[in-house]
């Protein structure tokens, strides 16, 4: 039987008397989806100094797993890890952006590395620069029920719940007197300029809507905003004095700024 290799997860600034079984269980599971869930992983000690997991992998893994996670992390710079995506989807990469947010959330960096001491993958955790505000204005088609309409001023606040979430949104008096109309009652199509913020996060969420126009739902109308995103970029681009018209390729920019480089 060929022999397990050694490995290590160091948890920087942590000492084992931190790991709180809440949080040793958090990162063995975290662990456990970076390997993919393979079986040949077995976790051999607790070692003294900083807190480092031990554990032992069969050589079958680390060609099958190991080995491709150093395609994930592209180099080091200032002490922060840069990571280059796989082209598709992968599990092991949600476990590692999974890992940095709890050494983010516990104050932690940490690395995997071997017996050796040969680094595989640097986690940045508390050290990871946290991504930017940033906020997009789109037009937006909305299909929502109203549930609150209110105010004095000409500018008036409308509250409309949409299958996935609450918007607030603004019209003027003429648009908020016909909308109170269907108060708790059918479906409304709505258009209008939507503010989206990207939170420090990363997490985007359509901030409010300034109501231009509305219409009474029909049942042919679907839950979606726009059938394609191609449809809301000319959307978006007819809406004068926003930006997006500047862009020579406004879906790029907008994915840009979705990929958190801002």
């Amino acid at each position: 039987m060929a022999t397990p290799k050694r490995f290590e997860f160091v948890l920087n600034g942590a000492t084992p008397a931190d790991l709180s079984l809440d949080r040793l269980s958090a990162y063995a599971q975290f662990l456990h989806e970076l390997f993919d869930g393979a079986k040949g992983v077995t976790l051999k000690a607790i070692l003294k100094g900083s807190a480092k997991l031990a554990f032992a992998a069969t050589p079958d893994v680390e060609e099958r797993v190991l080995r491709p996670l150093r395609l994930i992390q592209g180099g080091m710079a200032d002490g922060v890890a840069l990571w280059i995506a796989p082209p598709e989807p992968d599990t092991r990469l949600a476990a590692q952006k999974k890992i940095n947010r709890r050494l983010a959330d516990d104050g932690y960096s940490a690395v995997l590395r071997s017996s050796k001491g040969e680094n595989i993958i640097a986690f940045p955790g508390a050290k990871m620069p946290l991504a930017q505000e940033a906020r997009v204005h789109e037009a937006v088609e909305l299909r929502a029920q109203v549930l609150r309409v209110g105010g004095k001023d000409e500018s008036v606040p409308v509250l409309l719940r949409t299958a996935e979430f609450d918007v607030r949104a603004q019209t003027n008096r003429a648009i908020a007197k016909e909308l109170a109309k269907h108060l708790f009652g059918d479906d409304v199509i709505v258009h209008g300029d939507g503010t989206w913020l990207r939170d420090a996060d990363g997490k985007w969420t359509l901030e409010s809507v300034a109501l231009q126009s509305w219409r009474v739902a029909e049942p042919e109308d679907g839950a979606d905003a726009f059938e394609s995103t191609d449809a809301m970029i000319k959307a978006h681009r007819a809406i004068g004095g926003n930006g997006w018209d500047d862009f020579a390729d406004p879906l790029a920019e907008l994915r840009r700024l979705r990929q958190g480089e801002a």
